[in-house]
């Protein structure tokens, strides 16, 4: 029986193979050095102040997303998309 390829599965598929290629990555950069260059992505800014969204001295509530790609999780990437769209 073949699995219908929801985008449930898709998102999983993406953040799991994302997650193992970026633990890859952070072993393999000692021994090879490209794969010790990454790039910060942030979005909506979670460390800064202006997102913020309350702010009570013992509770800070924001919102944002902090991204490291670096080699391993791109090609992380590229195998979870290679294991969804495979027959």
């Amino acid at each position: 029986m073949k699995l219908k390829k929801s985008p449930g599965i898709f998102i999983v598929t993406m953040i799991a193979t994302m997650l193992i290629g970026t633990f890859v990555g952070n072993f393999l950069k000692e021994y090879i050095g490209i794969f010790g260059y990454n790039y910060p992505i942030s979005i909506l800014n979670p460390q800064g102040n202006p997102w913020n969204i309350l702010d009570l001295d013992a509770i800070k509530l924001s919102f944002g997303l902090m991204l490291h790609v670096n080699l391993g999780s791109i090609l992380g990437i590229v195998l979870g998309l290679y294991i969804f769209y495979k027959k």
